[in-house]
């Protein structure tokens, strides 16, 4: 039986990227961070921002997991 994602719980990309070149330090401040650029999605009505880098990270855990063939060695 195939099963269908409900489009409210579906995260889909709403076409729109974002270049900073600004970190926000937890502790306070900023730090410069070059060419960081994060991906606007939306989930039902929440529209959020994914760094790139944050992309990365997952695809490496994936690699390392063995559920994606490896990238690099």
């Amino acid at each position: 039986m195939k099963k269908w994602l409900d489009s409210n719980k579906a995260v889909m990309l709403t076409g729109t990227a974002i270049q900073d070149d600004e970190t926000f330090k937890s502790e306070g401040g900023f730090i410069p961070e070059r060419d960081q650029y994060y991906f606007q999605m939306q989930q039902g009505s929440n529209v959020f921002l994914v760094g790139f880098k944050d992309l990365l990270i997952c695809l490496r855990l994936l690699e390392k997991m063995g559920e994606i063939p490896e990238i690099c060695s």
